[in-house]
């Protein structure tokens, strides 16, 4: 009986001495830890930069309020003085959500215009005289009021959801840095001398206790990972470097108590600063890929470093890091219950929700420049533009004209519940807002008859039909 006592005895000395830390065993583990590391080195450009948000389509507003009517300019502003022209103030009586959301838009572009420059003359002027107006005639003048009209309205309604896209602007440079440095060292700024208590979970008072069990105990940080790699409990004093024998001495925690500030430097001696240039969503997932396969499965645990006997205690049973999980560990939960997992995961997907919205924001950029340039084009040909002949046949077939102020008030109105509420017609089936809201078919128009038809042909035929039978009227003359 002795002798099995004295064989099991034995057979525990020599686990524990195969199971405590030895010389680079944590070498080829550690490396991906100090690559993530250093993407916080040095003031790291994050890329793509962000797209500043499109701008208020202000050249083709003003060259709207230019080739408007008049009289509707001087309702927007006071031209007592033309040097210094001011908004009127909105007005309160009726109902009209046009006016009333683009009222100070209105008003902007009715003062850039008016304005007198230091010659003494206005943007209006010099508008008409750039692209010829003043030759334009009465006619030509007002196809292009509408034309501008309906190309402004749509540059408006596509800034407009810019602006409130805006609202949701991804994260800034600080930002995405911000949760880069919360993955590695659990603060959003890394502070001098490095606050060892925010690189675990828990309080983490033992080594056993901030590198072996779940994670609301052990490193939730990138550092405090190293500490589990490269540091030993107080305990232990052999003089092994698990993470190099070429390394400075191994570090170690205090007794009862994290380790001391200090010995972050000699952690750091083990990943030197390195700047990482650029910081990129590519960088980050391929920097935390590496980090993430140096975990090995257990018995409802994950593993980085050598297994030991079932304890990472940085002493008799080995200098590693243990995360208890379920009975099939391994999972997309597991990885993400670590903090400093879900935080550099996070940071990669801001960037590339940056990259769709630079996209949107140079989309929209370049469809503003192409309806100020369609208008400024319209304007420079409106001298030029036919104007429609008189129909030969005008007085014989009825004309349908639009009723100007039918057209007027649905022209108003650039979203669909807006323009159906005032009996216009929609006439868009994809879009939801823009220049699509018209008079109803049969409404905002009046029926000109000709002497052969309508009104007036029906009298002379009543006139000449006068005492006569109907097929005596009808018949063909022979």
């Amino acid at each position: 009986m002795r002798t099995v006592q004295v064989a099991l005895l034995l057979a525990d000395i020599v686990a524990l001495a195969a199971a405590a830390p030895t010389n680079d065993e944590n070498a080829n583990v550690y490396p991906p830890f100090c690559a993530l590391l250093r993407l916080g080195d040095g003031d790291t450009v994050v890329e793509p930069e962000l797209e500043a948000s499109p701008t208020k389509p202000e050249e083709l507003l003003n060259l709207n309020m230019t080739v408007a009517d008049p009289k509707w300019l001087s309702s927007l502003v006071d031209l007592k003085d033309p040097n210094a022209p001011k908004a009127k103030e909105k007005p309160t009586q009726g109902e009209d959500t046009v006016r009333d959301k683009m009222w100070t838009t209105w008003t902007a572009a009715a003062i850039a215009v008016a304005k007198k420059d230091s010659n003494g003359k206005s943007e209006v002027e010099t508008l008409k005289h750039k692209y010829n107006l003043n030759n334009a005639q009465a006619a030509q003048l007002n196809e292009l009021q509408h034309a501008v009209s309906k190309l402004a309205d749509r540059a408006f309604a596509i800034y407009e959801a810019a602006t409130k896209a805006a609202d949701t602007a991804p994260p800034t440079d600080a930002q995405i840095k911000a949760t880069i440095n919360e993955a590695l060292y659990g603060v959003k700024a890394q502070s001098t001398p490095l606050d060892i208590s925010k690189l675990f979970a828990g309080p983490a008072a033992t080594y056993a206790a901030g590198c072996s069990g779940s994670h609301t105990t052990v490193a939730n940080t990138v550092a405090g990972v190293l500490y589990c790699l490269c540091a030993a409990a107080n305990s232990y004093a052999t003089g092994q470097k698990s993470c190099g024998q070429g390394g400075p001495t191994m570090p170690t925690w205090e007794a009862g108590a994290l380790p001391l500030p200090t010995t972050w430097h000699e952690i750091r001696k083990y990943c030197p600063v390195e700047k990482t240039e650029k910081l990129t969503a590519e960088t980050i997932d391929a920097k935390l890929s590496s980090a993430m396969k140096q975990f090995k499965p257990g018995s409802s645990s994950l593993y980085i470093g050598p297994k030991g006997t079932g304890t990472c205690d940085g002493s008799n049973n080995d200098v590693c890091f243990k995360l208890t999980t379920s009975s099939n560990p391994g999972t997309a939960d597991d990885y993400n219950k670590l903090e400093w997992i879900a935080k550099l995961k996070q940071a990669a997907k801001d960037i590339r929700q940056r990259t769709k919205a630079n996209q949107k924001n140079r989309d929209t950029k370049l469809e503003l420049q192409r309806l100020t340039e369609e208008a400024q084009i319209a304007a420079q040909r409106a001298y030029l533009s036919p104007i429609s002949a008189p129909n030969k046949d005008s007085k014989k077939q009825p004309q349908a004209t639009p009723d100007p102020e039918k057209q007027k008030a649905c022209d108003r109105h650039t979203n669909k519940t807006a323009c159906e509420a005032k009996s216009c017609k929609w006439t868009s089936d994809k879009e939801e807002t823009g220049t699509h809201c018209k008079p109803k078919d049969g409404e905002g128009q009046t029926n000109k008859a000709g002497a052969g038809d309508g009104t007036a042909g029906e009298q002379k035929k009543e006139k000449k039909c006068k005492g006569k039978l109907e097929d005596a009227c009808t018949k063909a003359p022979e």
